[in-house]
């Protein structure tokens, strides 16, 4: 059993000022130290659940292939063909047909990112197929959860996201199923998204069901350990429920992650393209898997 601990704001804690939610500078900084260099939560593992399985990812103007190969691993890569930087794949989600292929020049590469035909290059002295693979993005799976980092060294997942990695089994979260996703194109900064969910201030009129479920006036942030001190919104303070005996739990998984986790469902929240303002939220349950069940898209 948690303990209940109540919420309290620190004596600096003030709103941030204007600039940090209008200013392109401000954002670009925000997209090199957070959504360049973090974890960011993109889908569910579902949406690829047999080799072949895809779905297209879009962070920070970046449009990414999530892929499931023929020996059930996971991949990311960069939607682009290493030979004239055509835009491999559009279709939002689908199944490969066991490779990939450009569809300007026939370039073809295997679930697993690497180069296994390019017409004529054989012809070409010093050209070796394995010398152009996709480019491929880190990725991590927890929980049900597929997490991208784009930094071209990243920190291990399991080092960033340490204090939660042991802290839901008893939920079962990777045998929930999406039963709904609704998507928002929000016409404000992506801080403002995050500051509404991480303090539940306005919960008690505006979410009353919530509320009984996982008091407003609870607070935990599950990563506040770890979180870049550099980061632009390194001065908000966040005040996020973590109300377990009470049958929910809401949790803040630093700039980019959060959910609600609820008797029998899960709401997970991504804010996974801050650039275009949008916001996805889906709702998982524990439904039996099965065709009508198992999610497709990001």
């Amino acid at each position: 059993m948690i303990e209940f601990v109540r919420a309290a704001v620190q004596s600096d804690a003030w709103t941030l000022p204007r600039r940090y939610y209008a200013s392109k500078e401000v954002f670009g900084m925000e997209a090199e130290r957070i959504f360049y260099a973090g974890w960011v939560c993109v889908g569910r593992a579902e949406q690829i659940a047999r080799p072949g399985d895809y779905f297209l990812a879009q962070l920070i103007g970046e449009s990414i292939i999530v892929v499931r190969d023929r020996d059930g691993q996971a991949h990311a890569f960069f939607n682009v063909c290493r030979h004239r930087g055509t835009r491999m794949c559009t279709e939002e989600s689908g199944q490969f047909a066991g490779s990939i292929q450009c569809p300007y020049h026939a370039w073809t590469y295997g679930l697993d990112g690497q180069l296994l035909a390019a017409r004529h290059m054989q012809e070409t002295p010093g050209f070796a197929k394995r010398d152009y693979p996709l480019r491929a993005i880190a990725l991590a799976e927890w929980e049900g959860f597929l997490f991208l980092n784009l930094a071209p060294d990243p920190a291990p997942f399991a080092r960033a996201f340490a204090p939660l990695i042991d802290k839901f089994p008893a939920w079962h979260m990777p045998s929930l199923r999406r039963a709904r996703r609704i998507e928002y194109n929000v016409q404000a900064n992506w801080k403002l998204i995050v500051q509404n969910y991480s303090e539940c201030y306005h919960c008690p009129l505006i979410h009353p069901a919530l509320d009984r479920l996982s008091p407003s006036t609870s607070g935990r942030n599950d990563l506040s350990d770890i979180l870049r001190p550099d980061a632009a919104v390194g001065r908000e303070r966040r005040a996020v429920a973590a109300t377990v005996e009470h049958g929910a739990e809401r949790r803040d998984f630093g700039d980019r992650t959060d959910f609600t986790i609820a008797p029998a469902k899960l709401h997970d929240r991504w804010s996974i393209d801050p650039a275009v303002y949008r916001r996805r939220s889906a709702a998982l349950a524990s439904l039996p898997p099965g065709p009508t069940n198992a999610g497709s898209g990001s």
